[in-house]
């Protein structure tokens, strides 16, 4: 992985929180879906184990809007490193954070 052991993940990824992941950059992404499906068992598993979840861009979406407060969402499609399949993320302004949610 690219992140150094005993670091704080966001510092030692230099994620860049505040700005866009460009395709191929690795980022910290927070599991909030607690749609119980297999294919979310082990973002789950990690999430409760505290584990930080690592997601890789693949491409940034359009701006979308929030259906409840109309406000415009970045989102991004991502791969997570060891699970299969594709992931939205979704940023949270109010935490200053990167999601996976619904």
């Amino acid at each position: 992985m690219d992140f150094e052991r005993g670091r704080d993940p966001v510092k030692a990824l230099d994620i860049g929180l505040t700005s866009d992941p460009e395709p191929g950059r690795k980022f910290l992404v927070r599991f909030r879906l607690m749609k119980s499906c297999p294919e979310y068992y082990p973002l789950q598993r990690m999430e409760r184990e505290g584990r930080p979840i690592i997601a890789t861009t693949i491409s940034i979406r359009e701006i979308m809007y929030n259906p409840y407060t109309f406000s415009p969402v970045k989102s991004a499609i991502c791969r997570i490193d060891g699970i299969e399949g594709l992931f939205s993320a979704f940023w949270d302004d109010d935490e200053k954070l990167w999601e996976i949610s619904q």
